[in-house]
């Protein structure tokens, strides 16, 4: 128990130095947070984009001026799902690099 008590008061109690690791890693989490958010936002957007365009079709609109707008905004999503999956990979490489020793090296 004391030795729950004592991790528990070793370290800085305050926020963490532009410079510390931690820091880094809250800025990098800060980018793949945003770039979520965009993606979410341009799912909303294709969501309300596809009704709209349908109804627009059905009052004579263009088609396939309809179906460039969802493949502008379908474009947009894949970019962004690709920086999130970079994120992602990178995250998980500096997991796996923080908790690779020469121990556990193969």
């Amino acid at each position: 128990m004391i030795w729950i008590l004592l991790a528990c008061t070793v370290g800085s109690s305050g926020p963490a130095t532009p410079e510390s690791s931690s820091a880094s890693e809250s800025n990098k989490m800060t980018r793949v947070t945003q770039a979520a958010g965009e993606l979410s936002n341009a799912a909303r957007e294709l969501e309300t984009a596809s009704i709209e365009s349908r109804k627009r079709i059905k009052a004579g609109a263009d088609p396939e001026a309809e179906a460039q707008q969802l493949n502008d905004i379908m474009t947009k999503i894949e970019s962004l799902e690709a920086q999130v999956q970079d994120h992602q990979r990178a995250l998980e490489q500096r997991i796996a690099d923080s908790q690779s020793t020469d121990d556990t090296r193969e």
